[in-house]
């Protein structure tokens, strides 16, 4: 069989142009020893293959000169020729395809003589295929491609698999080692370089190196470079080397998602070691033993981490005794739930310092294959501030809730006063004028003077109604505790008329506070009300007592209400009894508004005793025992400044504005008819108007004659305000005096501009209607 010119030219420059997989050179080698009649011999050169062919019949084939174009051939023995088909070039040592007899195997040793060249390896063509038809098959079932590098000329044979792995075809990968050095990471070259290096100087028994090389679509690939110098020449330096690639993207993402699980499996134990959330792992066993525990369980609680797992603590010994049960019952009815998770209301647990804290749990139940409890596995956090803070947000709800009933009690309380005060007017000032038109010892005197004291009351009452609203603001002024206790002594005689006996034990040296005079008589009132209320079948003693301190030194079992650090000196007021007294339960709700242990009653006086007390810088102290009777005390900061004296209270004598008219003015008739008569007494010429209107025409028609306008604050169709301010533009020098349910501060303030002659509060006496008329005409 002889092939055409141009076909051995052909497999001569294939066998030329590159170093070719040795699968490849077999076969090729094989076309040309079947064509030729002869022995293919491949020989390995310092830059390219060389291909001669062994004649064992002495005859040349025909294309052997042609597709050369080399040198003579050389005569290798008897009936053998060697024909070169490539340029001839100093060789190193060849290898044998096809030589089967030992005759073939006399010739190329022959040949390897005749060229001064070692034989590196032969084999039969039988044992050759049979090797070559293994590695082929097992580089097919591999997923690695393979890689020869002919070293001192620098090419490099890369596999069909190898290219493929990168997306590329064969042809498109130079066999050179700079396509390769493109091909890689610059990141990665210089530790390639270097693991390189240390295998072809011979340091190491193999390279191996994990680097990226860039994909034809232009992404990285991350491979495991392997390989081995397979050659060395006789001075050891690397001739020939070979490896494989294998693809570890898979490897890859495998690393980069167990890197980031055990980052993140690192970040929760960070977080769960010095975060808030603490990881408990109980045995379910009695006590709920501890199995595993997060280490910022220390801070938690405070005990070693160590004491947890060593059995030192138990974690049930920490629960609140009076939570204890109720999560008990919680872990019971958690562990037959389908879902083996529940949570935990709050609960307390009690720390290492004795500090009870609250606590969020959220446990999961853990079973055995036989469905059989074995561990619990909670989450636990710190909710103190949280539970603390619905406490306080709840207590702030309380308090809205009571204030909007306050503001609806003040509406209500606004509206009754006018017309409760009015009546009162009416009451006390008919009552006045009776007292005066009653002669000294008469019976009716008593009657009505009772009848005084009635209204005195309710007057108060009003006031302390008023107080707690918020609707008044009186005027703070040094006040004689004593002299207040004495002024009221006939109301409290009628307050305490079931009591057996009300003492007096008042501190000779009559110490002074600065107050309102109104709101500390309500304090004496409602105290002494409440001792009297709680004698049993109404016998018992009510003592009252004052007296001065430096400071303040509460008894034992004394409950401090108020929070004002005292400063002294004090001066002190006490209400004891003996009554029935109170448990500390009670004790603790005696001063929340509306709450009362009365049959009947609006719970407001102990409420707007506490305010008053808070008003005026002070602390008021319960001390009470079940059976035995209550002290209320009173801590005020005394009043040292000097004391301006007091304003006469005579009342005007008979006559004492004759030739004078005065403009009385209040829609309430009740209130002109007292009014009137008083002014009657005294000799004025009265002139009345039922609303602001009415007034202020009736003024301007008068203005002239009209010495004194004693005018209602709240009146239908224009107000006394409105009524004083047309008045005084008119005529500025008129003297206007205002009378109000409302507190006279207020009012003050509030019209502090018009430039009035006076303020009268309702309910009024004659007495106070004597006092700002003296003033307001100055008589």
């Amino acid at each position: 069989m002889h092939l055409p010119v141009h076909a051995v030219q052909h497999i001569t420059s294939l066998l030329n142009g590159a170093l070719a997989p040795e699968p490849l050179v077999g076969a090729l080698l094989r076309v040309l020893s079947s064509a030729l009649g002869g022995v293919a011999v491949q020989l390995l050169g310092r830059d390219k293959l060389h291909v001669y062919v062994i004649s064992q019949h002495g005859e040349a084939p025909e294309p052997a000169s042609s597709a050369s174009g080399g040198p003579p051939a050389p005569t290798a023995g008897p009936g053998c020729t060697i024909f070169p088909l490539s340029e001839e070039e100093p060789y190193a040592a060849f290898c044998i395809h096809g030589a089967n007899e030992p005759k073939d195997l006399a010739v190329v040793e022959h040949f390897a003589a005749l060229t001064g060249g070692p034989m590196i390896r032969t084999a039969t063509y039988e044992a050759m295929r049979r090797e070559l038809t293994r590695l082929e098959a097992a580089m097919a079932c591999s997923s690695e491609g393979s890689w020869v590098w002919h070293i001192p000329s620098g090419r490099v044979s890369f596999d069909k698999r190898w290219c493929e792995m990168l997306g590329y075809n064969v042809d498109e990968v130079a066999p050179d080692l700079s396509s390769w050095e493109r091909l890689v990471h610059p990141d990665d070259l210089a530790d390639i370089t270097r693991v390189l290096g240390d295998h072809l100087e011979g340091r190491t028994e193999q390279y191996q190196t994990e680097h990226r090389l860039l994909t034809k679509r232009g992404d990285f690939l991350w491979v495991l470079d392997t390989g081995m110098v397979v050659e060395r020449d006789e001075h050891g330096q690397p001739v020939l080397a070979a490896g494989t690639h294998r693809d570890l993207t898979a490897i890859a993402k495998l690393r980069e998602a167990y890197s980031e699980s055990r980052n993140q499996l690192l970040s929760q134990r960070a977080a769960f070691d010095y975060g808030s959330v603490v990881v408990f792992h109980w045995r379910n066993l009695p006590g709920w033993p501890v199995e595993w525990v997060s280490r910022n369980v220390t801070t938690l609680l405070g005990y070693p981490h160590g004491a947890w797992l060593g059995g030192e603590v138990m974690y049930a010994n920490l629960i609140h005794p009076d939570d204890f049960d109720r999560v008990l019952d919680e872990v019971a009815a958690g562990s037959v739930s389908s879902t083996n998770h529940f949570s935990h209301s709050t609960y307390r647990l009690r720390r290492a310092d004795g500090r009870e804290i609250w606590v969020h749990d959220d446990t999961t139940v853990l079973r055995d294959h036989k469905g059989l409890i074995t561990h619990y596995v909670g989450y636990l956090v710190d909710v103190t501030e949280q539970v603390r803070a619905a406490e306080e947000s709840a207590a702030l709800q309380r308090k809205m809730l009571t204030q909007q009933r306050l503001d609806s009690l003040g509406l209500l309380a606004g509206g009754i006063a006018h017309d409760f005060n009015n009546l009162l007017v009416g009451i006390l000032g008919n009552a006045d004028l009776a007292v005066a038109a009653t002669p000294e010892g008469s019976e009716i005197l008593r009657v009505v003077q009772d009848i005084r004291i009635a209204g005195e009351r309710a007057a108060g009452l009003v006031q302390q109604l008023l107080s707690y609203t918020g609707k008044t603001d009186s005027q703070h002024a040094p006040v004689s505790v004593n002299g207040l206790v004495s002024e009221m002594r006939q109301l409290l005689d009628v307050a305490t008329l079931s009591a057996e006996a009300l003492r007096l034990e008042l501190d000779p040296a009559d110490p002074l506070v600065m107050g309102s005079a109104s709101h500390l008589s309500q304090i004496v009132l409602n105290l002494c009300t409440n001792a009297v209320e709680s004698l049993a079948s109404g016998r018992g003693t009510v003592s009252i007592r004052t007296g001065t301190a430096p400071r303040c030194l509460p008894s034992t079992g004394t409950r401090v209400l108020g929070g004002a650090t005292l400063a002294g000196p004090l001066v002190w007021f006490e209400v004891e009894d003996d009554g029935e007294g109170m448990d500390g339960e009670t004790i603790d709700r005696i001063f929340d508004p509306f709450f009362t242990t009365k049959p009947s009653g609006h719970g407001l006086g102990l409420s707007a005793v506490l305010g008053i007390v808070q008003a005026h810088g002070g602390q008021l102290h319960v001390r009470s025992v079940r059976g035995k009777g209550t002290v209320f005390t009173v801590y005020i900061p005394a009043y040292q400044g000097p004391v301006a004296a007091a304003p006469g209270a005579d009342l005007l004598s008979e006559g004492a504005l004759r030739g004078r008219t005065v403009l009385l003015v209040d829609d309430e008739s009740l209130v002109r008819a007292v009014a009137r008569r008083f002014l009657c007494r005294l000799g004025a010429a009265v002139l009345e108007a039922d609303n602001g209107a009415v007034a202020v025409e009736t003024f301007l028609d008068r203005a002239a004659d009209i010495s004194l306008v004693l005018m209602d604050l709240s009146m239908p169709q224009m107000d006394g305000a409105e009524a004083a301010q047309r008045m005084l533009v008119a005529v500025p020098e008129a003297r206007i005096i205002l009378c109000s349910g409302y507190d006279e501060h207020q009012i003050r303030s509030r019209h502090r501009s018009l430039g009035l002659a006076g303020f009268i509060q309702k309910p009024f006496t004659t007495a106070r209607m004597s006092e700002a008329i003296r003033a307001a005409l100055s008589l």
